[in-house]
């Protein structure tokens, strides 16, 4: 290789090595990412939703059958009005 190409070469990883130095600052540390769940937390998290939502759903069964032996009581009672007309 000649000098001329390793002074460009040097001087482009000289550039690199530059833009490298600028962007560590910004990147996040083990510390800085302590603050947030970790795979395994979120893992039990996901389990725990998965139970409320079962048991939500079983709520709005219930709720949507009540809902349902509502109107039906309402829509007897309409007609009972409307006959009394």
């Amino acid at each position: 290789m000649l000098i001329s190409e390793m002074e460009a070469v040097l001087k482009n990883l000289d550039v690199r090595v530059g833009r490298i130095e600028q962007i560590l600052p910004t990147l996040a540390t083990k510390t800085d990412l302590e603050r947030f769940a970790t795979k395994a937390d979120l893992e039990a998290s996901e389990r725990r939703v998965r139970v409320l939502l079962e048991h939500l759903g079983g709520s709005v069964d219930t709720l949507a059958e009540h809902l349902s032996d509502q109107m039906h009581r309402l829509s007897d009672l309409v007609e009972r009005l409307d006959r009394g007309r």
